[in-house]
């Protein structure tokens, strides 16, 4: 069994939100988090919490890896959000080009860590 990255970037979790969903390692499925209660003692963790992203820091390197300090300092202190510090830019493509490659990225690590087999798609 094999989980697609696709499918786990549909369900990617925030550091700064609470957990909502686990993985199922015997399942290879993706469920709900108050599974992870129902773990005792087991050395065999089933149900193992999703990776949660933190987000402000894949924005914070995407504004550096576009090398232009005028605009690194102006996102750093402007009273926008990000979206809307983008928006004006014109750099929403590129934008969520760089944070789906990312994030799909962090998911592999993440599987790979966990001993899961993944598919890219």
């Amino acid at each position: 069994m094999k989980i697609q990255i696709s499918e786990l970037f549909k369900y990617r979790q925030f550091d700064d939100q609470p957990l909502y969903f686990c993985f199922d390692r015997k399942e290879y499925k993706i469920c709900d988090a108050s599974l992870l209660n129902t773990q005792k003692n087991d050395p065999y963790k089933r149900y193992i919490p999703l990776l949660q992203i933190d987000e402000s820091k894949i924005q914070q390197a995407y504004i550096i890896s576009l090398n232009d300090k005028k605009l690194l300092r102006d996102f750093n202190t402007t009273n926008l959000c990000f979206n809307a510090f983008i928006d004006h830019l014109g750099l929403q493509n590129d934008w969520w080009n760089y944070y789906s490659c990312t994030v799909s990225e962090l998911e592999k690590i993440w599987c790979e860590e966990n001993s899961l087999q993944y598919t890219m798609d």
